[in-house]
């Protein structure tokens, strides 16, 4: 898996469009760094690990896709080829993939994880604050973590109680969920789950927080609404705002 996130990484600087992509989503330089972000070109990965004996153990992670008898005798499939690759890092090592395409047109899926459990995306940002972002999606917990907010994400709309214990320590669970039916929906489960600890912010209607981001004045209307919250709250307005 590190090995993996390495040659992603080293990818995403030599590819363009990939590049250009995560900018035109405001997600700046320094986050792509920080949170290891890649791009797997669907070659790199399988050239690299067939020289080291390492294909088998790539497929059985999920990483390379087993062939088919269409492949011939062609390379073996990268499950996540032509995507963006997010990793979710844990101790400085990789334990998950997510990627999204970067053809919005594709019939293929937006997102494709790794897969077996789904873990939590930023699990050690949000572990132990007192003060902590659920975000819906994969770009939104990226312009978070832009923002420098103890942010995560399920990376959807929905998180296993069981799963909930890494904020044990949080006095105040802010839900940054889109402003649609199934964000409003998901608001209602998280309130359930976290009770009085869970303060959902109200987006703009249709919008996600990488949406907002992108508006001009985008990242101060954010801050705006969540001073409110936490004047409602009995919180100090957020210092830099």
């Amino acid at each position: 898996m590190n090995t993996a996130c390495a040659l992603y990484q080293r990818a995403l600087w030599r590819e363009p469009k990939a590049l250009t992509y995560l900018r035109e989503r405001g997600i700046p330089d320094w986050v792509t760094r920080t949170c290891g972000l890649g791009y797997a070109d669907g070659r790199t990965l399988e050239t690299y690990l067939r020289r080291r004996a390492g294909l088998r153990t790539a497929q059985e992670l999920g990483l390379l896709g087993k062939p088919n008898r269409a492949d011939d005798a062609r390379p073996v499939r990268e499950f996540l080829a032509g995507r963006v690759v997010v990793p979710e890092l844990r101790g400085g090592q990789c334990i998950w993939f997510v990627g999204r395409t970067l053809d919005s047109t594709s019939a293929r899926p937006k997102y494709l994880g790794l897969p077996g459990e789904r873990p939590v995306l930023g699990f050690e940002r949000a572990a132990g604050r007192r003060e902590v972002f659920l975000c819906e999606g994969v770009f939104d917990y990226l312009t978070a973590v832009a923002w420098r907010l103890a942010a995560f994400s399920p990376c959807g709309s929905a998180l296993p109680a069981e799963q909930l214990g890494f904020l044990a320590r949080a006095r105040i669970v802010y839900g940054v969920l889109d402003a649609d039916d199934s964000g409003r929906r998901a608001a209602e489960r998280f309130g359930a789950q976290l009770a009085e600890r869970f303060r959902p912010l109200c987006l703009p209607d249709g919008c996600d927080l990488n949406d907002l981001a992108q508006r001009p004045g985008g990242r101060a209307t954010f801050f705006r609404l969540l001073a409110g919250v936490r004047r409602v709250s009995g919180k100090e307005a957020v210092s830099g705002e």
